[in-house]
């Protein structure tokens, strides 16, 4: 299809409007082709993805993490982002990133997220700050059985989960926040959530919540987040006779490992 009619398409069901201040989504390097056949979907532009996509044979990547996000004076061979953009120039290929309005959309990383735990009815933060949602358990359980519960679910069993607060504690319900979001806990708390699960939970936020009694949860940036390439799918199958070929990468993008 026309790469200007895929652009569309994207925005006419995750609109860039809704993107916030500090973040760069939409288009982040063009390429010299008017139509897109294949398109690589990933969380993150990595040297590997690139080279996937070259494998692959992909006109484009649509990623979750923007490639660009604060502006360029210089770009270099040797530095990051430069490398990149010299490698995906050279092989014409392009990137266009969706982050802040994917977090935000119905159906996004946060809607979809929330469905992987097993909650069919969701809601959002009252404070209407466009990420955070919440769920109600059907049973109310302790918050060891409610994660131990969910190591069992594929998507889960992999991610390194730590906490803070008492786990023992009962819960009924669950709010979360994709990506980083440990700055939201109060308002998890002011919204009826026992638990409130997200990314990126600093030491000193941690401490917060352990006073402020609730159950603070980390599941790592990574793993709250490496569902966009099937929610981005999910999203665009109304769609799905006029788009071109989605592929989901294959390569786990996680910088961190555990010993």
């Amino acid at each position: 299809m026309e790469k200007k009619d895929f652009f569309k398409l994207i925005d006419k069901h995750i609109p860039l409007s809704t993107q916030d201040e500090w973040d760069n989504s939409g288009l982040q390097l063009d390429n010299l082709k008017a139509d897109i056949d294949k398109v690589l979907l990933c969380l993150d532009v990595t040297g590997e993805v690139i080279d996937e996509a070259k494998e692959v044979g992909a006109d484009f990547i649509v990623s979750h993490h923007p490639l660009l996000f604060s502006g360029l004076k210089t770009i270099e061979n040797e530095s990051v982002p430069g490398k990149f953009i010299f490698d995906l120039a050279a092989a014409d290929i392009g990137v266009y990133s969706i982050h802040t309005p994917f977090d935000k959309v119905k159906g996004g990383n946060n809607d979809y997220f929330g469905n992987l735990m097993g909650f069919t009815e969701i809601a959002d933060f009252t404070s209407a700050n466009g990420f955070c949602k919440y769920g109600d358990l059907k049973k109310a359980t302790t918050g060891r059985e409610f994660l131990k519960g969910l190591k069992e679910i594929p998507y889960f069993s992999q991610i390194n989960i730590t906490y803070s607060g008492d786990i023992d504690d009962r819960i009924k319900r669950v709010g979360w926040c994709t990506g980083s979001g440990s700055e939201f806990y109060m308002e998890a708390k002011e919204n009826g959530c026992q638990m409130f699960i997200t990314g990126d939970v600093k030491h000193h936020v941690a401490l917060d919540a352990l006073e402020s009694e609730i159950i603070l949860v980390d599941m790592g940036h990574y793993g709250t987040e490496k569902l966009f390439p099937e929610a981005f799918k999910k999203i665009m199958e109304v769609e799905e006779e006029k788009l071109p070929q989605l592929i989901s990468s294959k390569l786990d993008t996680n910088p961190l490992n555990v010993l």
